[in-house]
């Protein structure tokens, strides 16, 4: 049963991250999700794998969202969606702080994108590196040279400048790889629509999070190079016992929203009332749940420093939520602070539907308001901007949340 898992994994979440050091290629072979990293030389003879139970790691994070291939109706003509797009009344921009050019050590690209790239800036700079698509991008998986990834230099992407991405500021963003142009962009099908919305888990959400009605803001054709995206199924699981229809849902999910969006509103009230109106356990900070998270966090900074720049945003980030839990188990808590865009953020996160992101709601509400006292708390002691100026504590939390081994509430303990 293990080896079948194993196989599996190796399959579906194994990833190639190369990083440039000191003149010298460094590669690394990646278990997803949580897995470990393998330094190696040769790409025709990679490593043999460890043991990695990933369904251990995957069980409570199955997301709520059904994959939806899109129809060719649904895609529409002219570059329009042939369904209704809905973008809500959030926008955001980009900082320049290049957080999420650093936070992700993969982001996929084709040769194409990175033939387009590279030539981009050849015609701006020429003379200077990279010279071939080679030097700048490599494979992102094992046996696939059609799958590429930005090669990493220092803490974040080789593109990335101090007055952020390099191919841009040169070229302009078509120039880019599709999903750096899109990111941090989400288009989930509702059913009869699809709703274009922020994930909010890059520090531009914090800092530059708006009230926006301006279509502009927006792609004209957000399906633009998508062949799936997330839908929201037809049952929502509320809990073990219960489920909400899809409608029932998105109306519930879509009124906590615009409450979160009136200025004043403390998120975790909001939050707080959100679990009652359900009928499910609130996020509070249990000392066993502090420890877990102390404990979790050490633990996935090693395992992030095996590949990466100890330095970058990762490790730096698991390490400063690792001392946030530390220091909260000291008691007494200091009072929160509260930040005037923390509701905005949350209301991202529920316009982008991350309450989807775990099988129940229980378990997401559970772990979002747990995340908006911790982030309250953290300012109070130690923001994450102290760190590392590219972070912002709440926007930190939820990429934690999302892309490592935090404690979910889903999870059988």
């Amino acid at each position: 049963m293990l080896s079948t898992r194993l196989d599996m994994a190796e399959k579906a979440y194994t990833q190639l991250v190369h990083r440039r050091e000191g003149g010298r290629l460094r590669r690394f072979l990646v278990l997803r999700p949580f897995g470990p990293a393998l330094e190696f030389d040769d790409m025709d003879h990679p490593p043999e794998l460890p043991a990695y139970d990933a369904a251990r790691d995957l069980a409570p994070r199955t997301p709520q969202f059904v994959e939806h291939t899109l129809t060719a109706n649904e895609r529409g003509k002219g570059g329009r969606p042939g369904l209704p797009v809905v973008t809500g009344a959030l926008a955001v921009d980009c900082d320049l702080s290049g957080a999420c050019c650093s936070q992700y050590p993969v982001i996929p690209a084709t040769p194409e994108e990175s033939r387009r790239a590279v030539d981009a800036l050849k015609r701006f700079e020429p003379g200077k590196p990279p010279m071939k698509p080679e030097d700048g991008f490599a494979p992102s998986t094992l046996g696939r040279r059609d799958l590429l990834t930005p090669i990493l230099e220092g803490d974040g992407c080789t593109f990335l400048t101090g007055e952020g991405c390099r191919i841009h500021k040169l070229a302009g963003a078509a120039a880019k790889p599709w999903t750096c142009r899109q990111y941090p962009l989400q288009v989930v099908h509702c059913g009869n629509q699809f709703e274009v919305s922020i994930l909010p888990q890059c520090a531009c959400a914090a800092r530059t999070v708006h009230r926006s009605e301006d279509a502009d803001e927006w792609p004209t054709n957000p399906l633009q190079g998508l062949t799936t995206v997330p839908q929201v199924p037809p049952q929502v699981r509320v809990d073990d016992a219960r489920s909400l229809p899809r409608a029932g849902y998105l109306e519930w999910a879509r009124a906590l929203a615009d409450v979160l969006t009136v200025p004043g509103m403390d998120p975790v009230r909001i939050l707080e009332s959100a679990t009652t109106s359900l009928r499910v356990p609130g996020g509070t900070l249990t000392d066993a749940w502090l420890r877990t998270l102390q404990t979790r966090m050490t633990s996935e900074a090693a395992r992030l420093e095996t590949y990466l720049d100890p330095a970058g945003p990762q490790p730096k980030g698991a390490r400063w939520a690792a001392k946030l839990a530390e220091g909260l188990l000291r008691k007494p808590h200091p009072k929160p602070v509260p930040s005037a865009n923390d509701g905005l953020v949350f209301a991202l996160a529920f316009r982008a539907h991350l309450l989807l992101e775990l099988p129940s709601l229980a378990a997401t509400l559970c772990d979002l308001t747990r995340i908006a006292r911790l982030a309250s708390l953290a300012r109070a002691m130690t923001p994450a901007d102290k760190v590392d100026a590219r972070l912002e504590s709440t926007t930190l939390l939820l990429y934690l949340w999302a892309t490592t081994r935090w404690p979910v509430a889903s999870e059988k303990t």
